[in-house]
């Protein structure tokens, strides 16, 4: 699901647009700085041409903006000094579980990059990375031209219309550079760009009159409940005896999941299984009488089913096997002498 986008060089030399503001900022002017628009095909991306079987599109700003980017590295604007720059953008997820997100990306290529860029998930822009990948810049497009990326992470749980930060830096050495395409017109109203100079430890919101946002898509996914087990085994038995019980475990999500079964005498078993597999336990009950055999499912998300069950009963008990009852067996006139001494 990777999509490419073509920066076009419209000036002659430097590789390096950015957004336009604050003073710190470099501008698009001058004959080393290059202006470059971006492909308009990409504008109108429909949400059906991304959706995945899991998961489908959250949160996105995908309109470009012509001469707009940021950088990410160690950068030197003319009449300024050298700052490494991190850039994040804020957004809000719709969906509990993100899954995965897609950046419009390029990289330097004189001299070239050779650091990795960081793309993480935030709570917080000063925090723990909920989420980090390291990304390679042989797999990023090298200036002018970029590329729609897909990065995939373990599925993360969120709350849901609260505030993150997709986060992305990289190793502060001269000339290690990324650049992440956006715009200035304020797209997207469920977040902002951000902008660091210091490696993270302090970040800014650019000037109020250029409010930004950075091209991404976010991806995420509800969660659905397991389905009930079914519960297969003997429904009658002997007490004493040990039976096999076969369980099923499908989850709609594919999700791995713990499983909860109680027996209905006080004893209890659980375990993990995955989505689509079938597990099987073992129980024997130690007296006469009916029971009730209990199942569930907890995905890894905390999600339960409803209770599978199935009824059993133990009529007789073991029958026990000693050499003095099969002596009375054969000699059942000394078996009545013998109950007849126990009822005096």
């Amino acid at each position: 699901m990777t999509k490419k986008v073509v920066f076009r060089k419209s000036l002659v030399i430097g590789i390096i647009i950015l957004f336009v503001g604050a003073s710190v900022v470099p501008s698009i002017s001058g004959d080393n700085i290059e202006s470059i628009s971006i492909s308009n095909e990409f504008v109108n991306f429909e949400k059906a041409d991304i959706k995945g079987d899991r998961d489908e599109l959250d949160q996105y700003m995908i309109d470009f903006f012509m001469g707009v980017g940021g950088v990410i590295g160690n950068y030197k604007d003319e009449g300024s000094s050298y700052y490494n720059w991190s850039i994040a953008q804020s957004f809000k997820p719709s969906k509990f579980i993100q899954t995965r997100i897609i950046l419009a990306l390029s990289r330097s290529t004189i001299p070239p990059t050779i650091f990795p860029l960081k793309i993480t998930i935030r709570k917080n822009l000063i925090g723990e990375n909920l989420r980090c990948i390291d990304i390679k810049p042989e797999d990023i497009t090298e200036f002018p031209n970029g590329n729609w990326l897909e990065y995939d992470f373990d599925d993360l749980i969120v709350d849901v219309g609260e505030t993150y930060y997709i986060v992305c830096y990289t190793t502060n050495s001269t000339d290690n550079l990324y650049i992440w395409g956006g715009n200035t017109n304020d797209t997207y109203k469920n977040g902002e760009a951000h902008f660091s100079l210091d490696d993270g430890q302090t970040w800014n919101t650019f000037p109020p009159d250029t409010v930004a946002d950075m091209c991404f898509m976010t991806f995420g996914r509800d969660n659905n409940r397991p389905y009930s087990p079914s519960i297969d085994g003997p429904n009658s038995g002997t007490a004493g005896v040990i039976y096999n019980y076969d369980f099923t475990a499908d989850d709609p999500d594919s999700d791995n999941m713990t499983y909860h079964v109680e027996w209905g005498d006080g004893g209890v078993d659980e375990g993990f299984v995955e989505s689509g597999g079938a597990f099987t336990l073992t129980h024997s009950w130690d007296a006469k009488g009916d029971y009730t055999i209990k199942a569930k499912l907890i995905d890894e998300f905390g999600a339960e089913s409803d209770w599978g069950e199935l009824e059993v009963t133990m009529p007789r008990t073991r029958a026990v096997n000693t050499p003095f009852l099969n002596f009375l067996e054969q000699h059942p006139i000394l078996y009545q002498l013998l109950l007849r001494f126990l009822r005096l």
